[in-house]
């Protein structure tokens, strides 16, 4: 959950569609990956407030699931460590 000017947004990742969510006061979208969830937070200076963790004792999320939040969350700090170093 991020806090910006009196207003929430909520986003969340979705195993079944393997997709961020994105919460707001008019609507409900899907974000490609995490590095576009990152571009919107930074973009629209919004505080990360409030995070959530979910065990998943279930498996309600599928291996490949989580393999590509993994993934994707991996690449954005490969690529911010490369440009720390240029």
């Amino acid at each position: 959950i991020c806090y910006y000017g009196m207003h929430y947004v909520a986003l969340f990742w979705c195993p079944a569609r393997m997709k961020w969510i994105l919460f707001d006061d008019n609507s409900v979208r899907e974000k490609e990956d995490w590095s576009s969830v990152v571009s919107l937070i930074v973009s629209g200076q919004y505080l990360p407030t409030l995070i959530f963790y979910e065990c998943l004792r279930d498996s309600s999320a599928s291996a490949e699931s989580l393999k590509e939040l993994a993934r994707q969350i991996n690449e954005l700090e490969e690529r911010q460590s490369s440009c720390d170093l240029m």
